[in-house]
């Protein structure tokens, strides 16, 4: 999310948010304000490699220090909800990665509350400008491919996370997270 003059805070500093810095770095109009993680460590470091100003180890912190216009949340899915939902109340523009939740319940809420408040909800899918996919969309708008009952996808790369040990799992993340 790019709006002009718009101060973001990552909330996650795992493998996808050295991803988010470099992209959001290129961005005029936006800069990177703080970043969030309950690994204070791991926050810190990333911090320091991108030139990232304040470090926070919770989210109410981030909140309570009101640095930020835009938050991306970077955490597994299992806990996008508790992060997106408080950042969307204190008015907070949020970017979430894919899934934005993981229950249709948990979306719709989402969705309310960042309508009721104003701001806007976006949620990142790498794959939307693969040319695949592209590929794929224009066969569907052109009707090439006949009345579509079931789609199952494989997507077949290497997966940097296992690579480099950053696999921790949703609820792990979740618990950590609302520990004060």
């Amino acid at each position: 999310m790019a709006l002009a003059g718009t101060k973001v805070a990552l909330v996650g500093s795992g493998f996808i948010a050295d991803v988010h810095l470099q992209v959001l770095r290129s961005l005029r109009g936006v800069e990177v304000v703080a970043l969030c993680d309950t690994v204070r460590a791991r926050a810190e470091r990333l911090a320091r490699k991108h030139r990232v100003p304040k470090v926070f180890g919770s989210v109410d912190e981030l909140l309570a220090a009101g640095v930020a216009t835009a938050v991306h949340v970077l955490v597994p899915p299992g806990a996008h909800r508790a992060v997106a939902e408080p950042c969307l109340q204190r008015g907070l523009h949020v970017l979430v990665e894919k899934p934005l939740c993981l229950t249709l319940a948990d979306a719709d809420a989402l969705l309310a509350l960042a309508q009721a408040r104003g701001v806007v909800l976006g949620v990142n899918h790498n794959l939307t400008c693969h040319p695949a996919v592209r590929e794929l969309r224009a066969h569907l708008a052109a009707q090439r491919l006949g009345r579509i009952e079931h789609v199952a996808a494989v997507h077949n790369v290497p997966v940097r996370q296992l690579q480099t040990g950053d696999v921790e799992t949703g609820d792990e993340q979740h618990d950590r997270h609302h520990r004060h």
